[in-house]
C-alpha cells in the first residue's frame, strides 16, 4: 500500500500548473494560424479530450488501485508485453521532460538571455528540479500551492491593465469560414489537454477512499478558461498578426504602461513563470525517474535522480538544432505523439480492463 501524501486539492492545483504553463506558450499562435478571429473560443472544442484523458486515468486506478500505470501494465498485459509497453513510457516521459527543459530554455534565452550558453541555462534549472525531485511528491505538491495563485494573478492582472487598449473588431468576422478552422486550430490544446492523464501516476498517493473527480473536473475547466482567456486577449490586442508572434502573452505583457511609470512587468511575470515552469519540469523528472525505479523494481528512486537528469539534459541539448524547428516539433508532431500515447493507448488498455474485470467477475458469479 501506498502511504498518502498528497491531498485531493494538491493533485488538482499541480496538475493544473502541469498541462498550463507551457500551453499558454504554444496554443495562442499555432490557434491564430488556423482559426484567425475563432481563435477566442477554440480551445473549448480541447475540453472533451480533457475529461476523457483524466477519466480512463481515473478508471484504470479503480481497477488496480495502488498500482501506478508501469506497474500495472504486466498485471493487464502480461510480463513480456506489459514491461515493453512500459518501456515505451519510460522513454516517453524521459524525452517529454528533456522537451520541456528546452522549451524552458528556449524561452528564456530568446527575449533575456540570449548572450547566455544555452547548456547553462539548462544545467541551472535542472539542477532546481534535481533538488525538488529528490525531496518528493510532497514538496512538488506544496511549491504548486505556493504558485498557483501568483500565476493565476498574472493572468487577471495583465487582462484587466489590458482592458482600455483592446479591440474587440478584432474578433470579427465570426465564424467567416464555419466551425471547421476552429475544430482544426484545437488541435494543439488538445495534444496538452491529454496530458491530463498523467494523473494516473499521482493517484496512488491520494488517501484510501478520495474522490478527485470534481477537483479534477474543475483542473480541467480551469485549463480551458485559462486558455480562452489568453487567446482573447492576444486576439484583441493583435488581430491575426498573433500568429507572427511566438509567445503573444509575454508579448501583451510588455504592452502594459501607465503613465511612463508602471511598466516593463515582463521581468516581475518572467518570476512567474519561470516557477510554474519548475514545477512542471519537475513533474516531468518525477515520473520518468519513478517510472524506471518502478520498472526495474528498486525500492527508491532517489539514486536516479541524478543519472537521469544527465540523460534529460542531454536529450535537451540535441533534440533540435534551434528555436525554429523545437516550434514546428511542438505545433504538429508533439500533439500527436500526447494523444497516441497519453489518450489513445489508455484508452485502448482501459477497453481490456474492462473485458477482463467483467469476464472475471461474471465467472465469480457462475462459481
Amino acid at each position: 500500500m501506498v502511504k498518502s501524501k498528497l491531498s485531493v486539492m494538491q493533485l488538482m492545483l499541480l496538475m493544473y500548473l502541469t498541462i498550463i504553463t507551457t500551453a499558454i506558450l504554444v496554443v495562442p499562435a499555432n490557434t491564430s494560424i488556423v482559426a484567425r478571429t475563432d481563435m477566442w473560443f477554440t480551445p473549448l472544442w480541447s475540453l472533451p479530450v480533457g475529461l476523457l484523458a483524466f477519466w480512463v486515468a481515473y478508471r484504470l486506478h479503480q481497477y488496480y488501485p495502488g498500482d501506478t500505470p508501469i506497474q500495472y501494465f504486466p498485471k493487464l498485459l502480461g510480463k513480456i508485453p506489459g514491461k515493453a509497453l512500459g518501456f515505451l513510457y519510460v522513454l516517453l516521459h524521459i524525452f517529454m521532460a528533456a522537451l520541456v527543459l528546452r522549451e524552458y530554455s528556449e524561452f528564456i534565452m530568446g527575449p533575456f538571455l540570449d548572450q547566455t550558453p544555452i547548456l547553462a541555462v539548462m544545467g541551472s534549472v535542472l539542477a532546481v528540479c534535481a533538488y525538488a525531485v529528490h525531496k518528493g511528491i510532497e514538496v512538488l505538491a506544496r511549491i504548486s500551492v505556493l504558485f498557483v495563485m501568483p500565476f493565476m494573478a498574472l493572468i487577471v492582472f495583465t487582462m484587466v491593465l489590458l482592458y482600455p487598449v483592446l479591440e474587440p473588431r478584432n474578433a470579427l468576422p465570426f465564424l467567416e469560414f464555419g466551425i471547421v478552422p476552429s475544430l482544426k486550430g484545437s488541435y494543439v490544446a488538445q495534444g496538452w489537454m491529454s496530458e491530463f492523464s498523467l494523473v494516473a501516476y499521482f493517484m496512488p498517493f491520494l488517501p484510501v477512499g478520495a474522490k478527485p473527480v470534481k477537483a479534477m473536473t474543475r483542473a480541467v475547466l480551469l485549463v480551458i478558461a485559462t486558455l480562452v482567456t489568453v487567446n482573447s486577449t492576444a486576439l484583441l490586442l493583435f488581430g491575426i498578426l498573433t500568429q507572427n508572434l511566438s509567445y503573444p502573452f509575454l508579448v501583451a505583457v510588455r504592452f502594459i504602461s501607465y503613465a511612463n511609470f508602471f511598466e516593463h512587468l515582463e521581468a516581475a511575470a518572467m518570476v512567474i513563470w519561470v516557477a510554474t515552469l519548475i514545477v512542471k519540469l519537475s513533474v516531468f523528472y518525477y515520473i520518468s525517474v519513478s517510472n524506471i525505479a518502478q520498472w526495474i523494481q528498486m525500492p527508491d528512486y532517489r539514486p536516479l535522480v541524478v543519472p537521469i537528469g544527465g540523460i534529460i539534459l542531454v536529450t535537451g541539448v540535441v533534440m533540435v538544432p534551434n528555436q525554429e524547428t523545437l516550434s514546428l516539433f511542438l505545433n504538429m508532431a508533439a500533439p500527436a505523439l500526447f494523444l497516441l500515447f497519453l489518450l489513445i493507448i489508455p484508452l485502448l488498455l482501459w477497453a481490456l480492463a474492462s473485458i477482463r474485470f467483467r469476464h472475471s467477475s461474471k465467472g465469480a458469479t457462475a462459481s
